[in-house]
């Protein structure tokens, strides 16, 4: 990848990194509370997805990122365009969906895009 296209995604990376940090820790907030509830269960799942990827290829778990980011933005889309479904909630419920869904809205292609990139340097690519 030429040096330029790698600074191009270095600094979406960056953002993107960033954005994602502050949404884990939200969700964590949001995940500890519906384990006070008894509710939770994604946790463990996540954990063990995440240490099934250890040692494969990295594409492979880009791969899984821009696949969910891209699920993840159909919802965002759809609940951006009609928020009224929010009506009635917890005015704290409503303010986390409406910025969870314009934060995946905004990155929605970064992953995707660095799959490509990184596809394309691949040998055979």
């Amino acid at each position: 990848m030429p040096e330029a296209e790698q600074e191009r995604f270095r600094t979406k990376m960056q953002g993107f990194i960033g954005q994602e940090a502050t949404h884990q820790r939200v969700h964590g907030l949001f995940n500890a509370h519906l384990a006070r509830q008894g509710l939770e269960k994604w946790g463990p799942r996540a954990l063990q997805r995440r240490d099934m990827l250890q040692g494969v290829d990295v594409r492979h778990s880009v791969a899984i990122t821009a696949a969910n980011e891209h699920f993840t933005a159909i919802l965002a889309d759809w609940t951006l365009r009609n928020a009224d479904v929010l009506e009635g909630a917890d005015p704290r419920l409503q303010a986390l969906w409406l910025w969870h869904s314009a934060e995946e809205s905004e990155h929605k292609s970064t992953a995707f895009d660095l799959y490509k990139a990184l596809d394309a340097t691949s040998s055979g690519g």
